[in-house]
């Protein structure tokens, strides 16, 4: 089935993937901020609102984490930091930094180092392969996230990143495969219901899609994301009063009206 390249881009925009770091803190819900090669709708300049989506997080947490600096440079070490030895988890982190200032090539040279001072840490395999997919060298990430899973086979983050890459990769199957077992593991995991939902719309399974963003949205009613992707699944099921009713409750949280009002009314044009 063909499909708008503007609302692939929309759809794209609503995919989480996630990095593993020290500084985060579980708090129930990934953080609803989005990275920056998780395009969130405002920023994607063509209107659309789906992609599946990806976390950033310590090994027991998650969360979304966006660059807040365009600097060329990391953030400078903290005295702790600076007292301490180079090791596997001090690079593990600038990796981190770097990624969060978009810096991909760096953070990975970074983990690069991480692994050859300790070459069983599964999270900087996970967060090399989030790089990757930040720079778009998919089968690579994919190669990191096994590697991860051979390491720590509940690393449950790294199942939902490389349903990320298989999406992207046009292997909606082994996507949704993924996401089945990242929530074998992990039942609460929001971001995985949003995936597989994407994963199935883009199939055009929209009922199956929808019950995923249904539990989606139960476990995080404030999900921003999941409100503009369900308003395309009905849209495509000639469902436009609950297609409103999302697109609504979206822009409240939100997503910009304009772009979204613009991926429906393609949704619209290709049903």
């Amino acid at each position: 089935m063909y499909w708008h390249p503007g609302v692939d881009k929309l759809e794209a925009s609503s995919l989480r993937n996630g990095l593993k770091g020290e500084q985060m803190k579980l708090t129930g819900r990934p953080l609803a901020v989005l990275l920056a090669l998780v395009l969130i709708l405002a920023a994607c300049g063509s209107g659309s609102p789906e992609k599946p989506m990806t976390p950033t997080a310590t090994p027991a947490t998650q969360a979304t984490r966006t660059p807040e600096s365009t600097s060329s440079q990391a953030p400078p070490p903290t005295p702790a930091e600076q007292a301490q030895p180079e090791d596997a988890q001090s690079h593990f982190q600038k990796g981190n930094d770097y990624f969060d200032l978009g810096q991909f090539e760096r953070a990975i040279e970074e983990y690069d180092e991480a692994l050859r001072l300790d070459p069983q840490f599964a999270e900087a395999y996970n967060n090399r392969g989030f790089a990757y997919v930040g720079m778009g060298q998919y089968g690579r990430a994919i190669e990191d996230y096994d590697e991860a899973l051979r390491l720590e086979p509940q690393l449950v983050l790294a199942y939902n990143n490389r349903g990320l890459a298989y999406y992207e990769l046009g292997q909606y199957q082994r996507a949704i495969e993924d996401y089945d077992e990242a929530l074998r593991l992990d039942p609460q995991l929001a971001l995985a219901y949003n995936n597989r939902g994407i994963a199935y719309k883009t199939l055009g399974e929209y009922q199956r899609a929808i019950q995923d963003y249904d539990e989606a949205l139960r476990l995080e009613p404030q999900f921003t994301e999941v409100y503009a992707v369900r308003a395309l699944a009905y849209t495509y099921l000639y469902m436009d009063a609950e297609a409103g009713a999302d697109a609504e409750k979206a822009v409240a949280l939100g997503y910009d009206r304009v772009l979204l009002e613009r991926a429906i009314a393609l949704a619209k044009g290709q049903r």
